[in-house]
C-alpha cells in the first residue's frame, strides 16, 4: 500500500495496488490504468455521477483525464465549507445517482501542524469534519424517505505522522473504513480485528452493493461489510527480520537500518555517549541490540535508537513492513500466546489487582512503580516530562495519582516517570480466566 495521496486515491477509486493501477506518485495521477468506480457504475447501471471535491487533482487529472464524459457534474471548492455544501444540494435534491465528496482539510490541518488528534489545529479540523458528515448523513435521510436503496462508504487515502506522510508504518498506513446504508444485506456491527478492511475494499463494495454479479474480476479489494459475501482469509504477513517487520511494534526487525526517520545516525547500544540509558544489551538479551541498528527492546510503538545528536535523545526508524499473501487453505495451527504477565489465584479476583484485557486498558489499581522500579510521575503534573494524557483528555482511563494506566492503547499499562526515563511499561499480573467470565458475568 502506497500512503502518498495520488496513489491511495487512486487504489481508493479502483481497488487496485499501486502496481495495477500505474500510479506509483504523486505526480503521476494521469499514468492510471484501470476505470474508476465511477466510470464502472456509470458504464455498467448509466447511473448519473457527480464529483465534488477540494482537491481538484482528482477532477483534472484522474476522472476527467481517463474519461471526460463521466461526471455529468463537477464542483471544485474552495474549502470543505463549500465542497459539503454542494454535496448535500445534490443529495437532498435527488440529483445524481452517484455523488462521490472529497474533503480535504484535516489533511491540510496535518500537514500544518501535525496529524496527531491531541494537537489543537488538527483536533479541530477533525472535529469540523465530523460535523459535515454529519450534515450529508443527514441529507442521505432525509433522501432515504423517497423509497431508495443507499450505501455511504467513507474512507481516506492515508494517514500520518509528524507534519508528513508516506511512512510505511502504522501511522501512515492505518485508515477508517466505514460503510452503511439501509440495504438488509449490509452487517452492523465492527469487524473482525484480524480482518478491519481497506481502502481497497471501496470499489467491489460498491459494486456488489449495485449488484453481486458486477464486481470487475482482478481486484486486489473485496467486498466488505456485507452479509452475502465470504471474504477470503486476510492475507499473512510473510516475516523476513533481516529486512523488514511483521510486528505492531516492529520488535521482530533484525535488519541493519541505523538512522532514524529524520536522517539522524543511531547511536551504539553498548555506548552511553552522547546519552546515557539502560536499554543494553545484558538488560535486553533477546532484543537484538547489535551495532547502533534500529530496534524496538521496550515495547515503544515502532523500531527506535538513540541518535548520536546531543540535542535529540532518541526517535522512531523507518522500517518498512513486510509484504503479505494469502494463506494456504489449512494453516497449521498456531501455539497459545503466552500471557503478559503471571496469573493471580481466584480469590484474588478484581481489577484493582490484576487485568482481563489483552492491553490492561482495564486495569484500576495502585502499583505506581515501572518494570524497573522507577516511580511514576502522576498524571495531573507536567514535570518532569509534559504531556496530553490528562484526566480531561482520558476522562474514562482512570487517571487518578501516578497510578499507572493504559489510556491510549500501548501494549500494557505504563506511565511517565520521575526519572530521565519518560514512560515506561509497568508489571501487572493478568487475571484468570475464571476470574475474568466471572468479572463479565
Amino acid at each position: 500500500m502506497r500512503n502518498d495521496a495520488q496513489p491511495g486515491w487512486a487504489s481508493f477509486l479502483t481497488g487496485m495496488e499501486s502496481d495495477s493501477h500505474n500510479v506509483d506518485a504523486n505526480d503521476d495521477m494521469t499514468d492510471i490504468a484501470h476505470p474508476t468506480v465511477l466510470d464502472l457504475a456509470k458504464d455498467t447501471f448509466a447511473m448519473s455521477v457527480a464529483a465534488a471535491v477540494w482537491w481538484d487533482p482528482l477532477i483534472t487529472d484522474f476522472f476527467d483525464f481517463w474519461d471526460p464524459t463521466t461526471l455529468d457534474e463537477q464542483f471544485i471548492g474552495n474549502n470543505d465549507d463549500e465542497v459539503t455544501t454542494k454535496a448535500e444540494e445534490w443529495i437532498r435534491d435527488d440529483s445524481y445517482d452517484f455523488v462521490f465528496a472529497n474533503l480535504d482539510g484535516c489533511d491540510s490541518a496535518g500537514h500544518s501542524s501535525g496529524f496527531d488528534g491531541y494537537a489543537n489545529v488538527y483536533s479541530a479540523a477533525v472535529q469540523k469534519m465530523d460535523e459535515r458528515v454529519g450534515r450529508l448523513l443527514d441529507a442521505v435521510l432525509e433522501n432515504s424517505a423517497l423509497g431508495h436503496e443507499w450505501i455511504i462508504v467513507l474512507s481516506t487515502d492515508h494517514g500520518g505522522e509528524g507534519t508528513s506522510h508516506g511512512g510505511q508504518n502504522t501511522y501512515n498506513r492505518r485508515i477508517p473504513l466505514i460503510v452503511a446504508g439501509n440495504s438488509p444485506r449490509i452487517n452492523i456491527g465492527m469487524a473482525p480485528a484480524d480482518d478491519p478492511g481497506s481502502h481497497l475494499d471501496v470499489t467491489p463494495t460498491i459494486m456488489h452493493f449495485l449488484s453481486p454479479d458486477s464486481v470487475p474480476s482482478g481486484l486486489d479489494g473485496q467486498v466488505y461489510g456485507f452479509a452475502d459475501y465470504t471474504r477470503s482469509e486476510p492475507p499473512q504477513c510473510q516475516p523476513d527480520p533481516f529486512s523488514c517487520s511483521c510486528e505492531a511494534g516492529q520488535a521482530d526487525y533484525r535488519g541493519n537500518i541505523a538512522v532514524t526517520k529524520s536522517g539522524k545516525v543511531c547511536q551504539r547500544w553498548d555506548t552511553q555517549t552522547p546519552h546515557s540509558h539502560n536499554r543494553s544489551p545484558s538488560d535486553f538479551p533477546n532484543a537484538g541490540l547489535e551495532e547502533n541498528f534500529c530496534r524496538n527492546p521496550d515495547n515503544e510503538g515502532f523500531a527506535w535508537c538513540y541518535t548520536e545528536d546531543p540535542d535529540e535523545r532518541w526517535e522512531y526508524c523507518n522500517i518498512p513492513t513486510c509484504p503479505s499473501s494469502v494463506p494456504s487453505p489449512a494453516p497449521s495451527p498456531s501455539p497459545p500466546p503466552t500471557p503478559l504477565a503471571p496469573t493471580l489465584d481466584p480469590d484474588q479476583c478484581s481489577l484493582t489487582v490484576c487485568s482481563c484485557e489483552i492491553r490492561q486498558v482495564d486495569y484500576r489499581g495502585t502499583i505506581a512503580v515501572t518494570k524497573d522500579g522507577l516511580p511514576c510521575q502522576r498524571w495531573d503534573a507536567q514535570s518532569p516530562h509534559s504531556h496530553t494524557r490528562t484526566a480531561s483528555n482520558y476522562p474514562d482511563s482512570g487517571l487518578e495519582e501516578n497510578y499507572c494506566r493504559n489510556p491510549d492503547g500501548e501494549d500494557g499499562v505504563w506511565c511517565y516517570t520521575t526519572s530521565d526515563v519518560r514512560w515506561q511499561l509497568c508489571d501487572v499480573p493478568n487475571c484468570t480466566p475464571e476470574c475474568c467470565v466471572s468479572l463479565a458475568a
